[in-house]
């Protein structure tokens, strides 16, 4: 997850984090998350089960760093399950044309 504390936000039972910039337009966002979610997450639960109140937009944002309309520009919607791996036209998937475009982080790569 890529996010920094926010300061411009004070609760010690809520997480202003602002994301990094998206890697598409450069805009970054604050998503406000609660202490005990963020918890979770730092302890190995999966995105979708420690944020169960954000978007799926939201928990992508944190994941690969795209806000939503850049993401539905790379991938526009085809009507399917989201949560289904379809492979596009090329037979590639989602996650295969990020890695193509060079935009997934290598190991132990900073940010």
């Amino acid at each position: 997850m890529q996010y920094s504390k926010s300061e411009e936000f004070f609760n010690p039972h809520r997480y202003a984090l602002t994301t990094i910039p998206c890697r598409d337009c450069g805009q970054s966002a604050i998503i406000t998350v609660l202490a005990e979610q963020l918890f979770q997450y730092n302890q190995g639960a999966e995105m979708r089960n420690a944020f169960p109140t954000l978007s799926a937009a939201e928990r992508e944002r944190l994941l690969s760093g795209y806000c939503e309309p850049c993401w539905d520009e790379l991938f526009p919607a085809t009507g399917e399950d989201e949560d289904d791996e379809e492979l596009g036209p090329d037979g590639a998937t989602k996650f295969d044309a990020l890695e193509a475009r060079g935009w997934l982080p290598q190991a132990g790569e900073e940010y």
